[in-house]
């Protein structure tokens, strides 16, 4: 059994504001028809776990249906005991993005982020098991978007990106430990209209990433190859009245 608690620092500025409240405007920072966001964003997550002396229980209250409820009593609750800080994630990131627009039908958009990933596992005792860094990992972004008409986009994205790897859960030989941190990549194309009372979207991607799962021959959670996804998603939003507004996709 895991506990988890969080601090979370995300501070995000409009370049144009930061840049017109000191003096400079945006026309001399920017390109043309361009809109620049600067920014950083991060957390600090401390991973709480139960020592593996310590077994969890499951109480059965009884049976019950939706069309026969049942009440019962509260239990008596399992005393869960002490719990040690099993691992530290600390990600921090500065992030650039500039949107240009070329004119009425075209633009593109381009950013990169530069992430510092610190992770430390611990054992029961507090002694550092393993540990995991990422220096100045780039993350770029970029998409490509064209409007036939004024409400309707069609595009093409590419992104990659860094982040923390996945965390080994109960019942495993290295319950609380962050794997080392994974970097993913997704590609992705489609098109988007606002028509009147209609929204609808279309789009497939491809997504590729680390694959972690528990190697039965150890009960280790580990890294254990690539996993890669491909998809299509379609989703649709319109008024059917003026108070009633239905939302549906597959």
């Amino acid at each position: 059994m895991s506990l988890s608690t969080f601090s979370i620092r995300s501070p995000l500025i409009s370049a144009s504001a930061y840049y017109d409240a000191v003096g400079v405007t945006a026309a001399q920072l920017m390109t043309k028809g361009g809109n620049v966001v600067l920014g950083t964003n991060g957390f600090n997550h401390d991973a709480y776990s139960m020592p593996a002396t310590i077994t969890t229980a499951a109480s059965l209250l009884g049976y019950g249906t939706l069309a026969s409820p049942v009440s019962y009593r509260e239990p008596r609750w399992y005393d869960q005991g002490p719990r040690y800080k099993a691992s530290n994630t600390v990600q921090q990131s500065l992030v650039q993005v500039d949107t240009v627009t070329f004119n009425d039908q075209w633009s593109i958009l381009a950013g990169v982020s530069e992430s510092w990933l610190d992770v430390h596992n611990y054992s029961t005792t507090g002694a550092t098991t393993s540990a995991y860094r990422k220096t100045a990992a780039l993350s770029p972004t970029a998409a490509l978007m064209f409007k036939p008409r004024s409400d309707m986009t069609l595009y093409v994205s590419y992104a990659s990106s860094v982040q923390q790897g996945d965390t080994a859960g109960t019942g495993t030989a290295n319950v609380g430990q962050v794997l080392a941190p994974y970097r993913s990549e997704q590609i992705e194309a489609g098109y988007k209209a606002a028509l009147t009372n209609l929204d609808l979207s279309l789009a497939t991607f491809f997504i590729k990433r680390p694959f972690a799962a528990v190697d039965a021959a150890d009960n280790t959670f580990k890294q254990m190859g690539n996993q890669s996804d491909l998809g299509v998603e379609l989703s649709a939003k319109g008024k059917v009245t003026p108070d009633l507004t239905v939302f549906g996709g597959i």
